[in-house]
């Protein structure tokens, strides 16, 4: 049974293996042992203003909003992906305390961002149900494709700001401090 075990885990071994992130990783981690750089600020801010661009553009007509849908899905796996070699990343290696730190930081940044967000959105949620009943119409999710992409835009804004928080927060290289 344990030779069955051995057998699988290194098949999956070789699987990761195959698709270079494990590669990749070692080259980004040497990159950042090397000289500490502050990555991956502008990418998740771009990502941040696309994702809330195809909110908006979520309420607009049909092509308008299949746009949108596209463009949010596409922030999140972005966003997934360059979270797994930003300062958050959470695999290949042990990590220290200042590490560890530096996540906590950026998950207390982030969660915080999507808690305001959400409180904001219960309260503009009652005005616009109370504006219905009066006439005025403001956005709100009517639909479960709406509410499914409203929760992934926050799952997008969530991983961002994590990742810009825990990224300011690293030491300055001798390359910006000069």
């Amino acid at each position: 049974m344990a030779n069955l075990a051995h057998r699988i885990l290194e098949g999956l071994d070789s699987l990761a293996k195959m698709t270079g992130v494990p590669d990749l990783d070692r080259r980004m981690t040497h990159v950042l042992e090397a000289e500490v750089i502050r990555p991956f600020r502008i990418a998740s801010a771009v990502l941040l203003v696309a994702v809330l661009l195809g909110l908006v553009l979520m309420t607009g007509g049909p092509l308008m909003k299949g746009f949108g849908i596209f463009l949010i899905q596409a922030c999140f796996v972005a966003s997934g992906i360059i979270r797994m070699f930003s300062p958050m990343r959470s695999f290949a290696r042990p990590r220290d305390e200042f590490e560890k730190g530096l996540q906590t930081l950026g998950r207390v940044w982030g969660l915080a961002t999507v808690a305001i967000l959400s409180i904001g959105g219960c309260f503009w949620f009652g005005v616009a149900t109370s504006l219905a009943e009066e006439g005025f119409n403001l956005w709100m999710p009517r639909d479960a494709v709406e509410w499914f992409l409203m929760g992934l835009t926050l799952v997008v804004i969530e991983m961002n700001v994590s990742i810009l928080a825990a990224s300011w927060a690293l030491p300055k290289s001798a390359a910006e401090t000069d």
